[in-house]
């Protein structure tokens, strides 16, 4: 019995580079940053059997954050970002808003 599937698959050879550029500024109890990510910059280079691919747009990303420390157990963040890493050009926003806190004993304080 022959592997029908097998025999017609075709290999797909890939080069891709990408990059991010992040920073974040603190003053005082507030906190704010911006995180910018992008894929093919350069190479571009999908080959599915030795015939080049093109998927669509580049794919990219930018993010910004906000936080505010009102003490060392706790933490308030909102995060933003606006994705365009569909191959089909269309977007996808989205917001996170997250409280993080800290109880109990940690490595800073033995109780």
């Amino acid at each position: 019995m022959t592997d029908t599937v097998a025999a017609t698959v075709d290999s797909l050879h890939r080069m891709q580079d990408g990059f991010y550029v992040q920073g974040i500024y603190q003053l005082g109890r507030w906190r704010i940053g911006a995180r910018y990510d992008a894929l093919e910059l350069f190479a571009d280079t999908f080959k599915r059997a030795d015939v080049q691919q093109r998927f669509g747009e580049s794919p990219w990303r930018a993010t910004g954050t906000v936080e505010f420390n009102p003490s060392e157990f706790t933490r308030f963040r909102l995060q933003v970002a606006h994705d365009r890493s569909g191959r089909d050009g269309r977007s996808n926003d989205e917001a996170i808003l997250q409280m993080i806190f800290g109880i109990g004993a940690h490595a800073a304080h033995t109780f």
